[in-house]
Parts: C-alpha cells; sequence; structure tokens
C-alpha cells in the first residue's frame, strides 16, 4: 500500500507543480501590452547598422525581408513599420527605382 500512496503523491506534486508553472508564466505575460514585430525590429537595425545616414527604402527591403522575392505587401509591411517607429519621408534617391529615403529621430532609436 505505501508504495502505491508514495507514487499517486509524486503524480499529484508534479501536476501541481506544473500548474503552479503555468500560473506563473501566465501572471508573466499581459496580451494587452504593446509589441515590436519582426518587420518593425529589422527596420530599428538597418537605422542603427546607418546611423547616422538616412537608409532607402531598398535597404529596409533588404534587411526585412532578406532573401525573399520582392512583393508588393512588404512595400505596405515597411511602411506600417516605419510610421509606427516615427520614421519621417525624407524625399526620393535618384537612379533606377528611384526608392524612397527615411530618416529616423536618433532619440527613437
Amino acid at each position: 500500500m505505501s508504495e502505491v500512496s508514495e507514487v499517486v503523491r509524486s503524480v499529484s506534486g508534479r501536476s501541481e507543480w506544473r500548474r503552479a508553472r503555468t500560473a506563473r508564466a501566465n501572471a508573466a505575460f499581459n496580451a494587452s501590452a504593446p509589441r515590436d514585430g519582426r518587420v518593425i525590429v529589422q527596420c530599428r537595425r538597418c537605422f542603427l547598422a546607418h546611423h547616422p545616414d538616412p537608409v532607402t527604402s531598398a535597404d529596409l527591403r533588404r534587411w526585412a525581408f532578406a532573401g525573399k522575392s520582392w512583393q508588393q505587401w512588404q512595400h505596405w509591411s515597411l511602411t506600417r513599420a516605419l510610421r509606427r517607429l516615427g520614421a519621417r519621408k525624407l524625399g526620393r534617391a535618384s537612379g533606377g527605382n528611384r526608392p524612397m529615403i527615411w530618416s529616423l529621430d536618433p532619440s527613437l532609436i
């Protein structure tokens, strides 16, 4: 009988431990907290790498979507991310496709 009660105690102890750990993890998670997505993080890294120079949208696309062929939705994702970061449009670059030039205030990096 004692072996059975020890097994039951160890199994119930393990489930209590799991419940306590899950409760702690749930308490640490705040679903309403703002988060930066992958594109926003990569745009910020691109600005840091090119600091203090302005960055073209072609550079940002290469950072945010490395190894992927260009698609229209990437432009919209970059634009949304840059607006959320507080980046400003400075104008257009000269050359072939004339990508947009963006600048970010150093205090926002």
